[in-house]
């Protein structure tokens, strides 16, 4: 070969290395891009304290996978949950969005569904599922990471039956209380002496309880934050000590009306919490990033919005990088390991716990009862 063949053919060869080098790093400089993910969170209004519960387990989960969240405060309004994601959308381009409560999922899906924009929720009831022609369709690129009300007030419901034979039912009036308020109705054995729903920012229940039957062996409760602390410390005043039932949201409130319930029944989605199980290594780690990054133990808010981040950010990153469908990813049938034991997926983009029904007495918890899915 001539002298300047050998050039001309080394010259070539440096420029294809070259330019795949150039790709290659491309590549890897587009699938570590950092991905920025958005929160409508309640952060005003009357579910702030809950909605800064949420905050926390976030804040949490993108410092431990160095991700960008853009927070919105819904103000706990539908309205403006769909400005929040209207502008997460189309102004912020974020990758996915982390949301809660079961009205603001009735609100986004539709619009998760037009745009592709996956959104993964919490503390939150599915929509009911769109019907085409004959065949019923599953929501694509939403996922529920929370438990559906039907696992829990079926568990709740069955289990109180044996327990007593006559029920008050108080419950807020949106999709949530009136969801949990059907459930229960189907599920229950016994009798309903009383029914009564309220506004969620109802604060004053006086004429509610003076309307209530006294021979009632438990009150099915389901309220809000500052609604809950209220009817509770009004129906102590009033000297009524009928005992309280309640799904996963008397949980969450329990820390503030312990004081004035003689023995709550509730549903907890932590085996752990529980103290049916012994702490899981991931269970332990959590507690101690939480603890050392907000100077106290975590609740099960904290938990449940860390671990639904955790997933969406995770998604995110892995499909990203490997150019896949995160929807269909996020919706396929699977079985995680999380912080509250293995979870399972379903076809329909629900997730499952087990779950475990407590009665607390003089702050002494006794496992009633325990279902895996």
């Amino acid at each position: 070969m001539s002298q300047p063949k050998k050039i001309t053919t080394a010259i070539l060869v440096i420029v294809i290395v070259g330019l795949g080098v150039s790709h290659f790093f491309n590549e890897s400089k587009k699938s570590i891009e950092p991905v920025t993910v958005g929160a409508i969170l309640p952060l005003s209004g009357e579910l702030s304290l809950f909605g800064q519960w949420l905050k926390e387990g976030i804040e949490l989960s993108a410092q431990n996978n160095d991700v960008e969240i853009l927070f919105e405060d819904n103000q706990n309004k539908t309205s403006q949950a769909i400005s929040a994601f209207q502008k997460l959308n189309t102004i912020d381009n974020v990758s996915g969005i982390i949301t809660a409560r079961t009205p603001v999922a009735y609100a986004l899906t539709p619009l998760s569904q037009q745009h592709d924009l996956p959104i993964v929720l919490t503390f939150a009831d599915l929509p009911e599922r769109s019907v085409t022609g004959q065949k019923e369709e599953a929501a694509k690129c939403v996922l529920n990471y929370h438990f559906p009300v039907k696992d829990e007030i079926k568990l709740i419901a069955e289990q109180i039956s044996q327990l007593g034979s006559n029920s008050i039912v108080l419950t807020v009036n949106d999709e949530f209380g009136n969801l949990s308020t059907k459930l229960f109705r189907d599920y229950y054995n016994g009798e309903l002496l009383f029914e009564e729903r309220f506004d969620p920012g109802e604060t004053d229940f006086r004429s509610i309880i003076h309307k209530m039957p006294p021979d009632a062996d438990f009150i099915f409760l389901l309220a809000y934050e500052q609604n809950f602390v209220n009817l509770v410390k009004q129906l102590n005043e009033q000297n009524i000590n009928i005992p309280i039932v309640g799904p996963n949201v008397l949980t969450v409130y329990l820390h503030l009306v312990q004081s004035y319930l003689k023995q709550p029944i509730y549903v907890t989605m932590s085996l752990y919490d529980a103290g049916v199980v012994n702490d899981g290594d991931l269970y332990i780690q959590f507690k101690k990033d939480f603890t050392n990054q907000f100077g106290r133990e975590p609740n099960m808010v904290n938990a449940e919005s860390y671990e639904a981040a955790n997933f969406l950010i995770n998604t995110l990153l892995k499909e990203n990088a490997m150019n896949e469908n995160i929807c269909s990813f996020l919706t396929d049938e699977k079985t995680i390991h999380s912080i509250f034991g293995n979870l399972k997926i379903d076809s329909d983009g629900q997730v499952h716990f087990p779950l475990a029904l407590v009665k607390m007495l003089d702050g002494q918890k006794e496992v009633i009862s325990v279902w895996n899915p």
